[in-house]
């Protein structure tokens, strides 16, 4: 899909509203992970070098629709950026009627989830924020599935509606796992490991990632409805028995494409999930009916080393144990340190998967970690993405009107 950019819309001297995505961590008023804060710094900046006066919106937690909670003020982020950015940051708490901005500054606006009609996808609300602006540059992947009023029908009603440079790098980052066309052309070894607790939250992800890549690894909690799916004892094991016949499903799908879906062959096991609990690796034919699977065990990690080592495009999502625990963290630990060692372009997915990749300080010089959680997710599942749809009605619609028809 071909996205109108930032880079080519005149922005010199005009009012630009950027849809950020800064949900961040906060305590005691203070970002504790500004991972996403940084991703939005060249696009700010680009828009401050363009003597642009700019306007950022963003939302922040789960606030009750209309009213203020103080505990999810924006102010702490807006700290933050002051510092990033070496100028002060100003909140906006009243700007629906107007923002005080001039070129070559930025001003941020409070929660818009503080907003009555945001969550609704209002369209006095959407009408109310593209007025405010010359340009609407929508720069938050990791809302593009929602379809809220900041994030949808805003963009119908500005007059320019474009992408910052970070979502159209999301888009590109993630069709290379998924597109195989010529500008991807040069991957011949694609995976995905997928990791996490239920198969039910990535059912479209699974089955999508089946037709896209050569080898699809499986672990965490998703992993154990695949062996019970087997015909295994699983003991006490986290698993969803109405999908167990998805995995089976799955599985031939893959065996007929002649492609690889990879499952334990041993596991780490443990009668508690606690920080000093005793632990077991035993295959998954050996699981005991009070035993729960919490890792992947040390053959399993093993084999999955070397499909990464293998591979030369990866795309990850979901730890394969419940890493929080360090007495079942080695089996994340392995795949990071199996990534960290390939040569492949790396492209990581989710929360979780980003929390991993801190925790055990994997550093790659040709990896993309997404800011999207929900909409990564949908997009590689190949479901559409109320952003998109919106970008993509914006230019038909303007491109009618300019053309006459």
């Amino acid at each position: 899909m071909k996205l109108l950019t930032m880079e080519q819309v005149a922005l010199t001297n005009k009012r630009v509203m950027m849809r950020v995505d800064m949900n961040v961590p906060i305590y005691g008023g203070t970002v504790s992970d500004d991972l996403r804060i940084r991703a939005n710094l060249a696009d700010i900046q680009t828009a401050l070098d363009a003597n642009a006066a700019l306007i950022l919106v963003s939302h922040l937690g789960r606030p009750k629709a209309g009213e203020v909670d103080p505990t999810l003020s924006l102010q702490p982020v807006a700290n933050r950026l002051s510092e990033l950015l070496g100028k002060t940051v100003h909140l906006a708490t009243d700007y629906l009627d107007g923002v005080a901005v001039k070129p070559g500054e930025l001003v941020m606006c409070e929660n818009i989830r503080f907003q009555l009609g945001e969550l609704t996808d209002d369209n006095e609300l959407a009408i109310r924020l593209a007025k405010l602006c010359d340009i609407y540059v929508m720069n938050a992947f990791g809302c593009a599935h929602r379809c809220h009023a900041s994030t949808h029908k805003a963009i119908a009603h500005a007059k320019v509606a474009c992408v910052g440079s970070l979502f159209a790098q999301e888009i590109k980052e993630i069709s290379s796992i998924l597109d195989n066309n010529d500008d991807h052309s040069n991957y011949t070894q694609r995976i995905a490991i997928v990791g996490g607790s239920k198969i039910s939250g990535k059912l479209e992800l699974l089955f999508s990632l089946s037709d896209k890549v050569d080898t699809l690894i499986i672990g965490g909690g998703i992993a154990n409805t695949f062996i019970a799916g087997m015909g295994y004892d699983i003991g006490r094991s986290l698993y969803e028995k109405e999908l167990i016949s998805f995995a089976i499903e799955l599985q031939d799908k893959m065996k007929a494409q002649n492609k690889r879906l990879l499952l334990p062959s041993d596991v780490i096991c443990a009668k508690a999930l606690t920080e000093y609990e005793p632990t077991v690796c035993k295959t998954v034919d050996k699981i005991d009916k009070d035993e729960m699977i919490l890792d992947i065990g040390v053959n399993t990690q093993a084999s999955y080393a070397d499909a990464i080592a293998a591979a030369d495009c990866i795309l990850w999502n979901g730890p394969v144990g419940a890493f929080e625990h360090s007495p079942f963290a080695d089996g994340t630990r392995a795949i990071a340190h199996a990534i960290q060692q390939s040569p492949a372009h790396i492209v990581v997915g989710g929360g979780d998967t980003a929390a991993a990749i801190k925790q055990f300080e994997l550093q790659h010089d040709d990896m993309y970690i997404s800011t999207g959680g929900g909409a990564f997710l949908q997009f590689v599942s190949g479901q559409l993405l109320p952003a998109l749809t919106a970008l993509a009605g914006k230019m038909q619609n303007d491109h009618r009107q300019t053309s006459g028809h």
